[in-house]
This record gives C-alpha cells, sequence and structure tokens, in this order.
C-alpha cells in the first residue's frame, strides 16, 4: 500500500510543480515554440505522418506485401506489431523531448495519438493486460519516469483495457540499443527481463506498449520472455516507427 502511496504523492508534487512552472514560464509548443498549453500545438501535432494500411502483417511498416522482407527473415518473439506515427520530424521532437529532456507533459499528446489511430490500425479489443517495457532502475533514477508506463496508462484510461506494470522486470541494466551496432542490438538484451509473476500472464492476451519501434529487439526479446512465462499472445503497440 504504502509504494501506491508515495505514487501518487510523488506525481502530485510532480503536478504542482509543473503548474507553479506554467505560471512563471507560459507552456510552449516543443516543435515551433507557439505558446499552448498541451505543449504540442495543432498545426505541429496534424503534421505526424500516420502509420496506416497497407502495412507488414508481422511488424506494421508500410509495406504492399503482406509481409515485408525483414519479417520473412527475422523471428519475432511477438505475434505482431503495430505503430502509430512514423519516428520522424514531430514526433521525433516531441519523443525525444519527453524521454531525453524530462518533458513528461508530452505523455499527453503523444498518447493521443496511440489512442486516435489504435481503430485504424485494428488493434483488437480483447486484450487481458497492457504491459510497458520496463527501465532499469539506474535510468528509472535518472528519468524519474517511465515513458513506456505513462503512455500505457493513457491507452487503458481511454479503452478501459487493465494497465499492470508489475509483471515485466528489468532486472538487469544494458546499453541502449541506440548506442549499438544492428548486429549487438540482436543479443544486447538476451535475458534482459525477467517475469515476476507467471500467473498473471498465463493464457492471457498481452498487450506490450513502448514508445520506438527500431529494430524490434526490445520488444521481441521481452514478448518472448512473456511467452515463456506462459502468455498466450502478444501483440505490441508503440507511438513510433522508425522506417
Amino acid at each position: 500500500m504504502a509504494i501506491f502511496i508515495n505514487k501518487a504523492v510523488r506525481r502530485l508534487v510532480s503536478d504542482a510543480i509543473t503548474g507553479a512552472l506554467d505560471l512563471v514560464y507560459p507552456p510552449q509548443c516543443v516543435v515551433c515554440g507557439t505558446l499552448d498549453a498541451a505543449y504540442l500545438c495543432e498545426e505541429c501535432y496534424s503534421e505526424i505522418l500516420r502509420i496506416e494500411p497497407p502495412i507488414c502483417r508481422a511488424c506494421g511498416i508500410p509495406c504492399e506485401e503482406f509481409r515485408c522482407r525483414q519479417c520473412h527473415d527475422a523471428r519475432r518473439g511477438f505475434d505482431y506489431a503495430r505503430s502509430a506515427g512514423v519516428f520522424d520530424g514531430v514526433l521525433r521532437e516531441a519523443i525525444h523531448a519527453m524521454k531525453y529532456r524530462g518533458s513528461r507533459m508530452l505523455v499527453g499528446p503523444i498518447s493521443r495519438l496511440m489512442i486516435e489511430q489504435w481503430n485504424a490500425l485494428r488493434l483488437p479489443r480483447s486484450i487481458d493486460v497492457v504491459i510497458p517495457i520496463p527501465v532499469d532502475p539506474s535510468r528509472m533514477v535518472d528519468r524519474g519516469f517511465n515513458q513506456a508506463a505513462d503512455l500505457a496508462m493513457e491507452l487503458c484510461k481511454a479503452t478501459g483495457m487493465h494497465f499492470d506494470d508489475s509483471i515485466l522486470c528489468r532486472p538487469r541494466r544494458t546499453a541502449h540499443q541506440v548506442e549499438v551496432s544492428y548486429e549487438e542490438r540482436l543479443t544486447n538484451l538476451g535475458g534482459a527481463f525477467s517475469v515476476t509473476n507467471p500467473s498473471a500472464v498465463v493464457r492471457k492476451r498481452v498487450l506490450l506498449v513502448d514508445d520506438v519501434f527500431t529494430t524490434g529487439s526490445t520488444l521481441s526479446e521481452a514478448a518472448q520472455t512473456l511467452k515463456t512465462a506462459g502468455a498466450a499472445a502478444v501483440i505490441c503497440y508503440t507511438c513510433a516507427r522508425s522506417l
């Protein structure tokens, strides 16, 4: 109980500090600088390139074929993956600001994109539990929040799906995927994830949420960990997709 209380208190303090700063420094769009309470103005938001069919049925990348060339050759731990928008321009800048510059207030407009794209991407409502990709404890201390968890929570609020960020953990620190080569990414995450409560996923249909799909290795490793623990299916959903 104390853990949940502490989380609530930290969120209240964070919101109070943000509110006070807004009075001194009026919120601006992180992309164009226009005064905007959402930190991402409607004009910039409208410029985000959405991903819609036709797409690869396996990884969700725009593709005329049933499966893209990479998915013909790669073995994925997840059943299939979908992404709301292209990781470029406005969306890239917004995610970088949220993830690396501590702009947690961007969770709102970024999750809005994921919510709006849910039906366009034909994602199912028959999900038993939504699980975010975890960050290791040291990065959690540095960043102060897990952006994947925040995005997943907002998605669940909008759809009524069940959120649980206690099932999947990341017990060891790994190199940032952006810091290693493509070949190293495939092995960097080996054994990086573990399931704290296998009974929570046994025979369950899981939605795994993260911010960006790059090579898919992070999602694939996490999904395989959940399947080894007994998950019946693991579907991945990210805000953005690198092309």
